[in-house]
């Protein structure tokens, strides 16, 4: 499955809705509820065939196919608890910004 063009935008908007999810806890309820539609109302897209589910246990995201022949995914996107140095005005910050200033807290990078 190829890596969207936008897979950077995309990244920031996820970042501002686990952003969000610590700050709102209807947000967050909604999202671990129907986490595609709740992105989907956020604006982001997603591909015919992806799947997309939260997982609070880890920091880290997945994409994994269907099976082996699928064009199919399930997209597996972190919640992790709000990190203790976060404060509220930098989540409010980050969710009304164009810049994804406190990306870094929402989503871990992998090299």
């Amino acid at each position: 499955m190829p890596l969207d063009k936008n897979w950077q935008d995309i990244g920031n908007q996820i970042a501002k809705a686990i952003a969000k999810a610590w700050l709102k806890e209807d947000f967050k309820k909604q999202l671990l509820d129907n986490p595609q539609k709740t992105l989907e109302n956020e604006g982001i897209k997603f591909a015919p065939g992806e799947t997309v589910q939260i997982d609070q246990t880890t920091s880290t995201w997945r994409i994994e196919p269907r099976s082996a022949t699928s064009t199919e995914a399930v997209i597996t996107i972190p919640l992790p608890p709000k990190p203790d140095d976060v404060t509220t005005e930098e989540l409010e910050k980050l969710i009304n910004s164009n810049d994804a200033v406190l990306t870094r807290y929402c989503v871990k990078q992998t090299s």
